[in-house]
């Protein structure tokens, strides 16, 4: 398997990209995905344009205000779906570079952080 060249900046562009694409399929301005995900129009800006990444307790909101799953937005996959976590099977994931897994990974712990905490 080829091994991702991808840095945190690509990453931050592809992501950028996609959330524009994913807030204007579902007629948002900056300002309503702000409002839904809590957080600046200038905040969404700068990730639209590349500039910063969200951080984690953003993402459940992101996931949830643009129902694209976290695969997709943080380039993990190419794969558009309209799900709101993994869209790959297990099986697929064993197939994942290095770097894919860690962020797969790590996007699961958070999920998990984030039910543990509202239970």
């Amino acid at each position: 398997m080829m091994e991702d060249t991808r840095d945190e900046s690509q990453i931050a562009l592809i992501f950028g990209s996609r959330f524009r694409e994913e807030r204007r399929r579902k007629g948002l301005t900056q300002a309503d995905a702000g409002k839904q995900i809590k957080v600046s129009r200038n905040l969404i800006s700068a990730w639209e344009r590349g500039r910063l990444m969200p951080g984690p307790k953003y993402w459940v909101r992101i996931i949830n205000c643009l129902e694209v799953s976290f695969d997709y937005l943080t380039a993990v996959t190419d794969v558009r779906t309209d799900g709101r976590f993994s869209v790959l099977s297990e099986e697929e994931q064993l197939k994942l570079n290095k770097k894919g897994r860690k962020q797969l990974r790590t996007y699961y712990d958070f999920l998990i952080r984030t039910l543990e905490y509202r239970d």
